[in-house]
């Protein structure tokens, strides 16, 4: 009560704005809550750390399984990290000539789906041709992704698979995209610069000559292209998939028309005073 008395007797314009500022709080919060956030919620997201991850074959630890098993060796190490104290690589057997690596599932519809991780490509006398990229259910099709040549040049999974740069090897380096279900693209971010949007799915498994309109996102990946006698190796750490979530453009102007009328108001209230 002390507190409130002496604002009205102090002065009147300031107790009209806190009055003004009251009446408008429950506008301000249902604006802020109807706008939306910059992001959503983090979908599956590790460093492959202790205790849920322990060195060894990383199939079955916290859900990755492996394809073309006998052809990689998928582990848990210690040796190659960006941060924390474990990673995860893939080592092609020398033997092999398949497509061959890791995957993790995890189904969701977006519509903003933000898929990163830090990768660290070693070079070497033979090298091969390595992938990150997200698919549909069922490991098909492709949304998008990289595919890093054996000359470290970098190509996006989209039609006519387009050059956009080069992967630094030997060094982590941080690859991230977003999804755009509704728009059917995604964008390419390499160690925080942007590097490509607008980017149309790829659609299916091979020439992304585009298929069926893809709903759910289901699987990523990082995976290599082996080849006779190749060694090099690949290192994956703190992988991260979230869904962001972003205004509708009505809730944009909703936001937009509450800001005016809490102006407009207080233009009223300067002219009262003066």
């Amino acid at each position: 009560m002390c507190f409130s008395t002496t604002i009205l007797f102090g002065d009147r314009n300031l107790i009209a704005r806190y009055i003004s500022l009251i009446t408008f709080l429950p506008l301000i919060t249902f604006l802020s809550i109807s706008s939306g956030s910059a992001y959503g919620g983090i979908i599956f997201a590790t460093g492959f750390e202790p205790p849920t991850y322990a060195p060894g074959n990383i199939v079955g630890q916290d859900g990755w399984a492996e394809f073309n098993a006998t052809d990689s060796f998928d582990a848990v190490q210690t040796t190659l990290v960006k941060s924390g104290s474990q990673a995860a690589w893939v080592i092609p057997v020398k033997s092999s000539i398949v497509q061959t690596g890791m995957y993790h599932s995890d189904s969701t519809t977006g519509p903003l789906i933000n898929l990163s991780a830090d990768i660290f490509l070693a070079s070497s006398s033979a090298q091969n041709e390595w992938q990150f990229a997200g698919l549909g259910a069922g490991l098909t099709p492709f949304l998008g992704g990289i595919d890093v040549f054996a000359d470290n040049s970098i190509h996006l999974i989209t039609s006519g698979f387009t050059p956009v740069g080069t992967f630094s090897r030997d060094v982590w380096n941080h690859v991230d995209f977003i999804f755009n279900m509704t728009t059917q693209k995604y964008s390419f971010s390499l160690n925080g610069a942007s590097i490509a949007t607008g980017v149309a799915f790829c659609g299916d498994n091979g020439p992304c000559t585009g298929g069926a309109t893809i709903n759910t996102y289901g699987s990523s990946i990082f995976d290599v292209f082996a080849t006779l006698n190749s060694n090099d190796l690949g290192a994956i750490d703190n992988f991260n998939l979230s869904v962001n979530s972003a205004p509708e453009p009505s809730s944009i102007l909703l936001f937009a028309s509450g800001l005016a009328l809490m102006a407009a108001r207080y233009r009223r209230s300067a002219l009262r005073k003066k």
